[in-house]
């Protein structure tokens, strides 16, 4: 995603250098935007890449403070580009199912579940999972994925429809303060 919005955000790098880097004002004197266009540029990159440096870390440190066993915590660091696809993918996918909603309709609800409690039960499922401790212990070291079983609802304490979808409070355990939450995408 980031080089997406690097080349995006090097067109003004390019056409500053360009042929075309002035533009005239009322008086049809020359003004070159190239420098200050580059100087823009900058900033915005600085600030991009500060504030998705302090989100990524923040949602690494609520990973590495899962404790597997006594002697073993998720290393969030390790699993950081695979947690942050968790959970721009399930913002993403929700999203998607709201527009859907807004053009076609809601469903009832179904066995007393609305759909996106549905929605947010299918993502549980579909990281259902048992291993041994051997095995769970050697896929911390070696996956750079977090493993199934908090694929499951990690990314989701970051999600706020989740929260009104099941209407967890202060106190519950899968609570998070909306300000600890973490929003990338």
């Amino acid at each position: 995603m980031i080089l997406s919005y690097d080349s995006v955000l090097g067109v003004p790098i390019v056409e500053s250098s360009g042929e075309n880097t002035s533009n005239s004002n009322s008086n049809n004197m020359g003004i070159n935007l190239g420098v200050p266009a580059l100087l823009l540029l900058a900033v915005i990159i600085i600030l991009f890449v500060t504030l998705f440096s302090t989100l990524g870390k923040n949602l690494a440190d609520q990973y590495s403070k899962v404790q597997v066993y006594d002697d073993v915590n998720l290393n969030g660091e390790f699993t950081l580009g695979e947690n942050i696809g968790d959970l721009g993918g399930i913002n993403a996918a929700y999203d998607g199912l709201q527009l859907y909603f807004k053009e076609n309709g809601r469903p009832d609800d179904i066995d007393g579940f609305t759909a996106e409690q549905r929605f947010f039960m299918s993502w549980a499922t579909v990281w259902r999972t048992k291993m041994r401790e051997e095995a769970l212990r050697n896929l911390i070291k070696t996956d750079p994925h977090a493993p199934a079983m908090y694929r499951s609802y990690m990314p989701l304490q970051n999600v706020d429809s989740f929260y009104t979808a099941f209407d967890i409070k202060e106190g519950d355990k899968m609570f998070l303060e909306p300000e600890d939450r973490v929003k990338i995408w």
